[in-house]
């Protein structure tokens, strides 16, 4: 468990991020990913740290979800782990090749959650990126887990919320980019705080989210007209070459007319606020001259080919947020899980 390499495995940095954010909700989804993790462990006493001693003292408070204090040895403290139910859009159970080969059958139980009679839904389950099973209704089933495993890598299995706005629908005033004259095929909810709101992006589409983890720069996502499809997604985080700008710029000006193209952005450092990143990102309908206000909030949702003023866009120095369709409260509930 407390082995050191060369690199921040993923599930650290996971559990990191969400410690930083002061988020408890995910860091229990964090913790519950790793499986087949039972309890964590904590040292009080080695000093924290200010990424640590806040959500430890959540955790003493019995306010981080899964997690109950089963018993103290001195000053260490034993938490028992609950990894079920836990819902969402997209849950995840991560395990080690050796494991998964001793323990080659995965058994759980599913059902969706929430309730919109206006699209159509299912949960995708996948193993290692390929599509193992599609559900429609609460489930309980077994599958074997098929070769070949990661070699230096840990497997992923999956459980995704999928839905589908009708075309009907997504015809319809709600869904239509600005002044663009285009309709977005899905839902999209795009939500900026720049470095003076705290310093974060999201990014949803059909309420799945693209953004990770950024402290500065731009989060850029291109969609496929016709079906929402996610072509591409690239965060830019220059760290003052301004190599980064470029490639910002050429990524919004690769795509053909017609292409959605989504931005959110963090703090944008200056090697950003370039006249060639305010060309490309007025080539997708965007209006705002960002060069001005370090440390405000970005957001914009547009067409590559729209003129200037015509795509969806906000600009400011406190959180913003952008809606194209509607933000549906949907998602799957994982009620059991088990590797047998």
């Amino acid at each position: 468990m407390n082995g050191h390499g060369g690199f921040a495995l993923p599930n650290w940095e996971e559990l990191v991020f969400a410690a930083d954010a002061r988020d408890t909700e995910r860091l229990a989804s964090a913790i519950r990913t790793i499986y087949p993790v039972r309890y964590v462990l904590v040292h009080p006493n080695l000093g924290l740290g200010r990424t640590w001693e806040p959500i430890w003292e959540l955790m003493h408070a019995g306010l981080v979800p899964t997690l109950a204090l089963a018993h103290t040895f001195g000053p260490d403290e034993l938490y028992r782990v609950t990894p079920t139910p836990e819902t969402g859009v997209l849950i995840r159970r991560h395990f080690s090749s050796d494991f998964v080969r001793r323990h080659p059958q995965a058994t759980y139980t599913v059902r969706l959650a929430g309730e919109d009679p206006d699209v159509p839904r299912r949960v995708e389950v996948r193993f290692n990126g390929r599509l193992l099973e599609t559900l429609g209704e609460s489930t309980r089933t077994q599958v074997v887990l098929p070769p070949p495993f990661p070699v230096a890598d840990r497997n992923e299995l999956t459980f995704q919320r999928v839905y589908t706005v009708p075309a009907a629908l997504a015809r319809t005033a709600p869904y239509r980019i600005g002044r663009t004259g285009h309709y977005s095929p899905v839902d999209l909810v795009v939500a900026s705080s720049g470095h003076n709101a705290g310093g974060a992006v999201s990014v949803r589409v059909n309420g799945l989210e693209l953004a990770g983890p950024r402290e500065r720069g731009y989060f850029v996502a291109a969609l496929d007209p016709s079906d929402g499809r996610v072509l591409d997604t690239w965060g830019f985080d220059d760290p003052g070459t301004g190599a980064e700008s470029e490639r910002l710029a050429a990524f919004v000006e690769a795509w053909p007319v017609g292409t959605i193209v989504v931005a959110a952005a963090t703090d944008v450092p200056a090697s950003q606020r370039t006249d060639r990143v305010v060309r490309a990102l007025r080539s997708i309908g965007g209006l705002a001259d960002v060069r001005g206000t370090p440390g405000w909030s970005h957001v914009l949702i547009g067409v590559r080919g729209a003129r200037p003023g015509e795509a969806v866009e906000d600009r400011d120095p406190v959180a913003t947020r952008l809606l194209i369709g509607k933000d549906r409260p949907l998602g799957v509930t994982l009620e059991g899980f088990d590797l047998l």
